[in-house]
């Protein structure tokens, strides 16, 4: 647990290096997403999108990320960004083979996928 502590601020000190102002972190709900969100959305313009009931910040989205239409549509109201942090994923070892296709798998195609295109 220490150690994934060290590399979440290893990664937020690489994201705070950026030379980015418009991020969107996928799983902004999640207990990674949450702390990000936390620390980046002082710093950078931040936008999340998660499956689950979004916060009450407009900011939010949410969107089902195995549904490439979904993504998009969050990505052209938001557009430009220059950063996409996906987080989005079904974490739990006990995860369903589908639940892990669908979430972890497609979802994560689709978020390159639109990221590539966008540009």
């Amino acid at each position: 647990m220490l150690r994934d502590f060290f590399n979440l601020v290893l990664f937020v000190d690489m994201v705070n290096n950026l030379n980015t102002s418009r991020l969107l972190i996928t799983g902004s709900n999640g207990l990674v997403g949450r702390i990000l969100w936390s620390h980046l959305s002082n710093i950078y313009e931040t936008f999340g999108v998660d499956i689950s009931t979004p916060k009450s910040d407009v900011r939010i989205f949410k969107a089902d990320l195995s549904h490439y239409d979904q993504i998009f549509d969050v990505l052209r109201k938001i557009s430009p960004i220059s950063c996409i942090i996906h987080l989005a994923a079904d974490g739990r070892r006990t995860a369903e083979w589908k639940s892990v296709w669908k979430n972890n798998i497609i979802a994560t195609k689709n978020v390159y996928k639109v990221g590539k295109n966008s540009g």
